[in-house]
């Protein structure tokens, strides 16, 4: 929660700078440094400190930058691309088959910076550390000279595109309505900034525990969190044990290789085009009750087949569906929360529910169930129902709620926000509260 929390006080360059450039060094110093296993769980302590703010306090800062309907694709994309499977190209050294975009592409670097094995006395797996740590902390300190706090104030666009990027997020604070109207669009085709549109509301809200606690109360919050922290146990005892029960499906060397990397590359796919989709549709839990199913599908197959070939397609099946549905799982919160400290607290706190489900994950597969797995893929399945029943839940919470606000039944807040801003108690703007506001499906 900090590194969202903190994100606006410290500014969004300096923080994620410092996250980044905190785990390159860490990265760096275990290639160079680390001994022994207590040195090793010291530095993965830390690393884990780092990591565990640096995506939530990327994917709020995206939510800072494009409209309601414009940041899922830009989740998608980013955790389509940056989700690693295995970590630092150990696997390599091992000779276990790589996956996802990421991971294909570290798989590449680490098997060429292994060959220094020995360079300067220097084991090959210690060299894949300080290098990939050095290029982080190149990245960190390009992230602190060149990010932008918000549109508004980035450096590279015009003074006419810093009102017209501010106009645009202000349009979207104000009263979030399912559908535009006629004038609203025509007013956007005859835009003229006012001279206030320089500013977005959130730049003046000051921090108060008040919002956070809001996050913490809403319902949405726990029931995408307790979907999501599901479908990524699914996905991290998937990734964890691919290589394995690829190679148990037959495949080996190389042949597991490619057919691991078309189960990720599959994923990717099928990622970015539900989160483009979705922004496309102005929809998000629909895309999710339509991915699930895929990886239900996939998980009868492997439990079901004794034909490799189609337990292929399973497994292909299997990841894509869960992988497709995380954006939309991590937008929706976004989507449905306004005010700044209200969106941190919720998209923190979703991050942290979901960083615990490597936890569970690495023991739902294990060695004696193989070579068919049937018991982790059954586990597996019984998870994904659960999370598709919540997901289901959530989107019928906001059927609901949005149905409520449309007849006028939550014209009260409005008494209720004022008579909170009388007593003094708050000082943020209303946000979702409103009852024009209208959630996200």
């Amino acid at each position: 929660m900090p590194s969202t929390t903190l994100l606006k006080k410290f500014r969004p360059n300096r923080m994620i700078g410092f996250l980044a450039g905190g785990w390159g060094i860490t990265v760096m110093l275990t290639g160079l440094l680390v001994k022994n296993y207590p040195s090793m769980i010291a530095a993965r302590l830390v690393l884990g400190a780092l990591d565990g703010g640096l995506f939530p306090a990327a994917a709020f800062y995206l939510s800072l930058l494009y409209r309601r309907y414009e940041l899922q694709s830009r989740i998608g994309i980013c955790f389509a691309g940056g989700k690693s499977i295995q970590k630092n190209g150990m696997d390599i050294l091992k000779r276990k088959p790589a996956g996802s975009l990421a991971a294909i592409f570290g798989g590449l670097f680490s098997a060429a910076v292994v060959t220094l094995d020995g360079h300067r006395n220097i084991a090959g797996w210690r060299w894949i550390f300080i290098i990939e740590g050095m290029l982080m902390i190149a990245v960190a300190i390009v992230i602190t000279a060149i990010l932008p706090t918000n549109p508004a104030t980035a450096w590279f666009f015009t003074d006419a595109e810093r009102e017209c990027a501010a106009w645009r997020l202000g349009q979207d604070t104000v009263t979030q309505r399912s559908l535009e109207t006629q004038e609203t669009l025509q007013e956007k085709r005859d835009f003229k900034p006012p001279e206030s549109s320089s500013s977005v509301d959130t730049e003046a809200e000051e921090f108060e525990w008040r919002e956070i606690w809001r996050g913490v109360l809403d319902i949405q919050t726990w029931l995408t969190g307790a979907s999501l922290f599901l479908n990524l146990a699914t996905i991290l005892s998937a990734i964890y044990f691919m290589p394995t029960i690829i190679v148990g499906l037959g495949y080996s060397g190389v042949q597991a290789q490619l057919h691991t990397a078309i189960v990720y590359i599959l994923a990717v796919v099928l990622t970015v085009v539900v989160a483009l989709l979705g922004d496309r549709l102005k929809l998000r839990g629909p895309f999710v009750l339509g991915a699930l199913p895929l990886s239900m599908l996939g998980y009868i197959v492997m439990i079901a087949s004794k034909s490799n070939a189609t337990r292929f397609g399973g497994a292909c099946l299997l990841i894509a569906g869960t992988n497709a549905s995380v954006p939309p799982l991590m937008a929706i919160v976004a989507n449905n929360s306004k005010g700044h400290y209200k969106r941190a607290s919720v998209m923190a706190i979703q991050s942290t529910i979901t960083s615990i489900s490597g936890i569970p994950g690495t023991y739902l597969y294990t060695l004696d169930q193989q070579p068919r797995f049937i018991k982790g893929h059954s586990i597996c399945l019984a998870l994904l129902v659960v999370s598709w029943t919540l997901i289901a839940a959530n989107v019928s919470y906001c059927i609901w709620e949005n149905k409520a606000r449309r007849e006028g039944r939550r014209s009260g807040n409005i008494e209720k926000y004022q008579a909170l801003r009388d007593a003094g108690k708050t000082k943020a703007p209303i946000g979702d509260r409103h009852p024009g506001f209208i959630f996200v499906l």
